[in-house]
């Protein structure tokens, strides 16, 4: 089911009560696989009526709450630990959603991943930060069946990104798409990022780093990324790479 809706004159709107009746129904549905509710100026509190309903759907796969007005707090921290572990969701995007580094940090010290069944989650434009990252990013590795995440516009320009980036692809790690595209992404982050890639090799596919800083330095560990590692898809678009990256590959 699709309501999601953007800016503009027809918009749809999913207040107090209709997140109340909405999880209700979703207690006793035995059928829906997809709900999108992007965009309906849900709040906090709304999800928080709804959390029930979504752990308790044995059918639903996909859920999609980006572009809405959860603010992040502790309790909204528990209710997205409760989604992500205690739900069968197969993909989750909570997106430009501003949760902020106290919720995220919380949530990454309550996520038990081996009970995570999720396998592709979006988290673009959260409020994530170099800070957070370095609890947050461990946890989202240990997902065991996580393959896709995409964590674009988000600011993690500060030094205390690298070696989370470099955990995040490196050893053990099985992501397989990964996007970081308008994440301020420094030289030196990059050099992290893809020596985790070239210590796993096995794993990453699609690699999206648009918009970013990365430059000369990142350009040799993407040498040796595209020998020994299989990425097959790697987008470079718009960083500061000169032409020593091509005279290098």
């Amino acid at each position: 089911m699709n309501i999601s809706s953007r800016e503009g004159l027809y918009r749809n709107y999913c207040g107090e009560k209709p997140a109340q009746v909405l999880g209700q129904v979703l207690k006793t549905n035995k059928t829906l696989m997809i709900l999108d509710i992007s965009g309906n100026s849900i709040k906090s509190e709304g999800l928080e009526y709804m959390v029930q309903g979504i752990v308790m759907n044995n059918t639903l796969a996909s859920l999609r709450v980006a572009q809405n007005e959860i603010q992040g707090s502790i309790t909204i921290a528990e209710v997205l630990k409760t989604i992500v572990v205690e739900g069968n969701l197969l993909e989750f995007d909570v997106s430009d959603n501003p949760l902020g580094d106290p919720c995220i940090e919380a949530l990454a010290k309550s996520i038990r991943a081996e009970t995570t069944t999720i396998k592709r989650m979006l988290l673009m434009n959260i409020d994530l930060t170099s800070e957070s990252s370095i609890n947050f990013f461990p946890v989202i590795k240990s997902i065991g069946k996580l393959k896709s995440l995409r964590l674009d516009h988000n600011d993690l320009n500060k030094d205390e990104a690298r070696f989370p980036l470099e955990e995040l692809v490196g050893r053990y790690s099985i992501l397989v798409h990964l996007s970081l595209t308008n994440c301020n992404l420094t030289d030196e982050l990059g050099v992290f990022l893809f020596r985790g890639i070239n210590n796993n090799r096995k794993h990453i596919r699609t690699l999206m780093l648009s918009k970013n800083k990365l430059g000369i330095q990142t350009s040799i560990e993407i040498k040796q990324s595209l020998e020994v590692a299989k990425i097959e898809v790697l987008d470079l678009s718009y960083n500061r790479i000169n032409v020593s990256i091509y005279m290098i590959i």
